[in-house]
């Protein structure tokens, strides 16, 4: 299991100095003064950051400081949409142990210049200390088609909605194990599961990027490389939430990859 937060900014394009991004109000992770604030024990596996002039992004946090301004999103994605071939700066294999009770700021730059503003959006996939991805094999392994119809919000997240499956799901307990997620225009999805289990409490809401088209490329190399998202059951389906940088209706188009667990049973 893991988290999947965001921050964003509509960054002044005509300075070339390191400008503070907003994070964005959260259910799971607390902010203050619009910075990460962590009360347990959290480490970066992942980042991606999106903007037409975005050069670079970086935490600043006290901690993380007396080593250097530690850069992430590397390299980023130069546009204001998800490409067929993605840039992810991946630390699966060496994650960046995060401070805790310190506010943790996301910081871009821009190489835009003139004048105005661009957006800049950067994306934490964050998981418990000591993670790896949990791989389950159930009796049966599918992959799925569901459809989504979401309005978006400028900036932030959607409430979460269950997905409409194009056939019935058999009746059981159900791992998912992956998502492919496409779309036009959002830039991320996450997941909530009515049911989940709890890391100190706290129910985490995986994710990851959103597919532009159809035929785009996903990262990572497989959709089910993060391992277990989380469980439910095929009364009681997971919801999907959208992270967009405008408001829009949108159609979504995805794949869910399961593990068929039982016949019944709770998570």
């Amino acid at each position: 299991m893991w988290h999947l937060s965001a921050f964003e900014e509509a960054v002044n394009v005509a300075l070339t100095t390191a400008q503070d991004l907003d994070a964005v109000p959260d259910e799971v992770i607390s902010i203050r003064n619009s910075h990460l604030i962590l009360t347990d024990p959290f480490d970066m596996i992942a980042s991606a950051g999106i903007g037409t002039g975005l050069a670079r992004a970086r935490f600043n946090a006290p901690h993380l400081n007396t080593f250097a301004r530690n850069i992430l999103a590397n390299p980023p994605i130069r546009g204001t949409t998800i490409p067929a071939d993605p840039n992810v700066q991946d630390n699966r294999d060496d994650p960046i142990r995060l401070p805790m009770l310190e506010e943790i700021a996301v910081e871009s730059v821009t190489d835009t210049g003139g004048t105005g503003t661009e957006q800049h959006t950067v994306l934490l996939w964050l998981a418990p200390r000591g993670w790896s991805p949990k791989r389950t094999k159930g009796k049966a392994s599918l992959v799925a088609r569901f459809t989504q119809s979401i309005t978006t919000i400028a900036n932030g997240w959607t409430v979460p909605a269950a997905p409409t499956f194009a056939e019935t799901l058999r009746s059981g307990e159900y791992a998912l194990m992956g998502l492919e997620v496409q779309v036009a225009g959002p830039l991320a999805y996450r997941v909530r599961f009515p049911k989940s289990e709890t890391y100190n409490g706290r129910i985490l809401r995986p994710g990851g990027l959103t597919k532009e088209a159809i035929g785009n490329k996903h990262w990572p190399e497989d959709a089910t490389a993060f391992g277990e998202m989380g469980r439910f059951h095929s009364f009681e389906l997971f919801e999907l939430s959208l992270f967009s940088n405008g408001a829009a209706a949108e159609t979504v188009e995805g794949r869910a990859f399961l593990e068929y667990l039982r016949d019944d049973g709770g998570v």
